[in-house]
């Protein structure tokens, strides 16, 4: 099979780009709002708690799911510790919208979750943050879903895209790699006219058509 056939089949899935149109109808809806808050936040002129406020919202519309309890674990425990102005700046921080070149020094990220947060769930984490980058620069950044994941390394295993070329160090070497595979993705979309958004939506649906 060749990619472009299986993204013909995508698109005559006409059920299942009903609900991305819905999808993306909902995310619209909110996003003003959501770039709106960003940028009041990352010029400090908001505080972290009305920032816990704003994930929910997000929450319903881009699905942030089990990564929930992880942020708010991470809120409450900085919050015993008296530390939430410690919380604040590293969220300040980290959730603008990186240069590709600085991914990999984002360390801190991992230091501050050892530190404040027992689980130290890496991916899950970088995964909200690529929500918050998404939604700066959605061209650029693709959401680290986990079924995005999936998708993406059953293409791979068929060889409908180009194979992983460098060692995997951490998760932000992860996140690079989906990034450029996400790229190569969606020129090849962009040849069959399919607007960039839907890179996620093909890619969940790749890993929902092949689960079993």
């Amino acid at each position: 099979m060749k990619i472009s056939e299986l993204l013909d089949e995508y698109l005559e899935d006409k059920d299942y780009l009903a609900q991305v149109q819905k999808i993306k109808k909902r995310r619209d809806e909110v996003k003003p709002e959501i770039l709106a808050f960003l940028a009041e936040f990352l010029a400090a002129r908001r505080e972290i708690e009305e920032w816990k406020e704003k994930i929910q919202l997000i929450n319903m519309r881009w699905g942030i799911g089990r990564a929930i309890p992880i942020i708010l674990g991470v809120y409450n425990e900085c919050k015993e510790m008296g530390r939430l102005g410690q919380l604040e700046a590293f969220i300040r921080r980290h959730i603008a919208v990186p240069r590709l070149l600085e991914l990999k020094n984002m360390e801190p990220l991992v230091d501050f979750v050892k530190s404040n947060y027992r689980s130290n769930q890496r991916l899950r984490l970088l995964f909200v943050l690529s929500v918050f980058w998404h939604i700066q620069k959605p061209d650029t950044y693709p959401i680290f879903y986990p079924k995005s994941r999936e998708g993406l390394n059953f293409l791979r295993e068929k060889n409908l895209l180009l194979p992983l070329t460098y060692p995997m160090e951490d998760c932000y070497d992860q996140y690079l790699d989906f990034l450029i595979a996400a790229r190569e993705l969606r020129g090849i979309m962009e040849v069959k006219r399919i607007p960039p958004y839907q890179v996620e939506h093909f890619l969940v649906w790749v890993a929902d058509k092949n689960k079993d």
